[in-house]
């Protein structure tokens, strides 16, 4: 990991250098923000799951690397087998630029209904919205809405994707959701299972 750094050093320190003006920088806005650094992920050298010797197991079929830190940037590889899935999740303290380095995914976005009203239990209502399907070379943007949960599925073939955090906070959290009831149009009801710090 550590040749695999040292050789994208340049692309990193510009994205950390992007990441710092959006967050510091008004003018900068999420539309800018996403569109240079799906440029600069395009200077990262391609790269196989092999060539990563440091990954971390993250759920069945799901395995992810981080091969740059610092205060207002985290890079982060996700690996995924076919079919494989992660679960909704929100984003808190940071906002993130996907781009698919293999194969394609499935990014299902949902927002609160009931006004983001959490019952006693700490249950509440999610409704599903925008489905796109991201494929290899190709850019996503997670931005710091109210309500950003998306869930991310992989294709046939698997999908290796990679993640730069703008992080909008020191700390941020995503939340992951467990799926206890599903309507016919959709709509879950969902609570939170685990919180995940990133970075971790």
């Amino acid at each position: 990991m550590n040749t695999f750094t040292e050789n994208n050093k340049s692309a990193f320190q510009a994205l950390e250098i992007l990441c710092c003006e959006f967050v510091g920088n008004d003018a900068v806005t999420e539309n800018i923000f996403a569109e240079k650094a799906m440029s600069l992920l395009g200077e990262i050298e391609r790269f196989t799951e092999e060539d990563i010797d440091e990954k971390h197991e993250f759920g069945e079929g799901l395995s992810y690397a981080i091969p740059y830190v610092s205060k207002r940037m985290v890079a982060l590889i996700m690996f995924m087998k076919p079919g494989a899935c992660i679960d909704a999740h929100d984003h808190h303290g940071f906002a993130g630029v996907m781009r698919l380095i293999r194969g394609e995914v499935k990014v299902e976005n949902f927002s609160l209904s009931d006004f983001g009203q959490v019952c006693e239990s700490g249950e509440f209502n999610i409704v599903p919205g925008k489905i796109t399907v991201v494929a290899e070379d190709e850019c996503s943007a997670i931005l710091s809405g109210d309500s950003n949960i998306h869930q991310v599925t992989a294709g046939e073939n698997g999908a290796i994707f990679f993640d730069i955090y703008a992080m909008t906070e020191d700390r941020g959290r995503s939340d992951f959701f467990e799926v206890l009831r599903e309507e016919a149009d959709g709509r879950r009801t969902v609570k939170i299972k685990a919180s995940v710090a990133i970075p971790e």
